[in-house]
């Protein structure tokens, strides 16, 4: 009777969502910047050497980096990496987006943590995406039936996103038991360290603000134990109520964020952004994505591209059968 009970709640769920399409969009964005904003001498130089190079290891033989010159690659995925964005086709562009992510990942020689972070979340969205009817994953939920076939759809797209959230939620768990046993997080100084780097410091911009701060003991004890503390509560938060999930979300963007300006680790904001999205909002709490549309419609600059995309069934605020 119990396990009845859990799949009847299981197949309640309607997972295919803009919410969903929103926390996907975020983790192509933070790729779109990186490809964007840096010449391919820079992501795929090999340290030390003059020569462009793309080590010819087996696993990235079907890397796109690879298989195409390295210039026509970076920019076909630029525009893979917008259809991404736009929503379309999300049973095809989600495998093409952990493709390019994966590719990104195995040929570039630039990486940080967000891009190895964005493969694995990709990877993981990929049952999901492949469940997903919708032309456009902006579209509000497709209505489902009690038929064998969208019940199995449900039970794939439920547990594609169980393993994501157990994901993100081991992402904090292991940060935050990692810093415990380095000496500078358990007495309280790692903050000082970490924005005295000389090269993951402090900001210049922000240097003649924080750098006073530094100077007091306080400041260092509790801005280091906040960040533990943050990161405990974001891996308890996989069991936590929305009504607390809520709170914690808007901490933990802003936590990331400061790390932009801080760090000037723009694209580990956007995959850990995108992260948190699939991980602390519920899967139908979207309705905050067509308020911002229709803010958006009130812009006289901006409400002809939301038109175009609502002709083209990218962001449309009706049910769909299709």
């Amino acid at each position: 009777m119990i396990f009845d009970k859990v799949i009847n709640n299981i197949l309640e769920r309607n997972i295919w969502t803009p919410t969903l399409g929103l926390g996907r969009s975020i983790l192509a964005f933070g790729t779109l910047l990186t490809l964007v904003f840096n010449e391919v001498s820079v992501l795929f130089k090999s340290l030390g050497k003059e020569e462009l190079i793309i080590e010819k290891s087996a696993i990235a033989k079907v890397s796109l980096f690879e298989i195409m010159p390295l210039g026509p690659a970076k920019w076909l995925a630029v525009v893979l990496l917008i259809v991404v964005i736009l929503g379309y086709l999300p049973r095809i562009m989600g495998v093409v987006h952990w493709w390019i992510s994966f590719s990104f990942i195995n040929s570039a020689t630039v990486i940080d943590g967000g891009d190895q972070i964005t493969s694995i979340i990709t990877l993981l969205l990929i049952p999901v995406s492949l469940v997903d009817f919708r032309k456009n994953h902006w579209n509000k939920p497709i209505t489902l039936t009690n038929e064998f076939n969208d019940n199995l759809k449900q039970l794939i797209g439920f547990f594609s996103m169980i393993s994501i959230k157990l994901q993100v939620a081991f992402i904090y768990f292991d940060a935050a038991i990692g810093k415990f046993s380095v000496n500078e997080w358990a007495d309280g100084t790692a903050i000082y360290y970490w924005f005295t780097n000389p090269v993951f410091g402090i900001n210049k911009l922000f240097a003649s603000v924080l750098n006073p701060l530094l100077a007091n003991k306080y400041f260092i004890v509790l801005s280091t134990y906040s960040v533990l503390l943050l990161e405990v509560l974001l891996f308890m938060a996989a069991v936590m109520s929305w009504q607390r999930r809520k709170y914690l979300l808007f901490v933990a963007i802003l936590f990331h964020l400061s790390i932009v300006f801080i760090h000037g680790l723009a694209s580990f904001f956007f995959a850990m952004a995108g992260c948190l999205v699939l991980y602390l909002v519920k899967w139908d709490n979207y309705k905050f994505i067509y308020s911002f549309k229709d803010l958006v419609l009130r812009n006289e600059r901006f409400g002809f591209l939301i038109n175009l995309l609502d002709n083209h069934g990218s962001i449309n605020s009706k049910s769909t059968n299709q």
